[in-house]
């Protein structure tokens, strides 16, 4: 039961945590480990978080109207469609990156969306991956927080390979324009 003067946490409020450094390393283990279905899925909602964080960084700092900007039942960047638009409309990137966020989002709507079941080597999945740019080198180790490292050898398709490999570039690439323009922001006071 939640305390008086609390919001009540709800299943919604699930889709809206951030990925944190703690949980980011699992997450990309998923990705190379889990089901064709729990890669597109957890893929796409990784880049999608690295997006949010990319296009908040060029906006004023206001907590309130972020929330509302993202996350409310109403909010105009709600969808990751609209979230690919506005990033591309502020210059986060180009129209070759704009096109790679769409086929991920396209990948992870059929697999979120169809209850047959859907792998990597479905015709219609294929077609959509030839349009990603190529795996340049399929061999991915991830240094978890304790030092770790963790090698991937599971056998991927190479259209799932190419997915896997393009959200985690995607990442990167969104990861570093965050860090570019994060000592940039501009806090909503200073426009009075």
């Amino acid at each position: 039961m939640a305390s008086k003067g609390r919001k009540k946490e709800t299943l919604y409020d699930l889709s809206r945590l951030p990925v944190t450094k703690e949980v980011e390393g699992a997450i990309l283990v998923d990705l190379i480990t889990e089901s064709d279905r729990s890669a597109a899925i957890n893929g796409c909602a990784i880049v999608d978080s690295a997006l949010v964080k990319a296009i908040s960084s060029r906006f004023v700092e206001d907590d309130d109207f972020f929330e509302s900007l993202f996350y409310s039942q109403t909010a105009p960047l709600q969808s990751f469609s609209s979230r690919i638009k506005i990033g591309y409309a502020i210059g986060l990137y180009g129209p070759q990156f704009r096109n790679t966020l769409n086929i991920i989002r396209n990948v992870r709507n059929a697999f979120a969306h169809t209850a047959v079941p859907l792998d990597f080597r479905h015709h219609l999945v294929i077609n959509e991956c030839k349009d990603l740019p190529a795996v340049l080198k399929a061999e991915v180790t991830i240094t978890m927080d304790d030092g770790k490292s963790v090698e991937m050898k599971r056998k991927m398709t190479p259209w799932r390979e190419r997915y896997v490999y393009n959200c985690f570039v995607c990442i990167a690439k969104l990861e570093e324009r965050s860090n570019y323009y994060a000592n940039k922001r501009i806090t909503a006071d200073f426009l009075d």
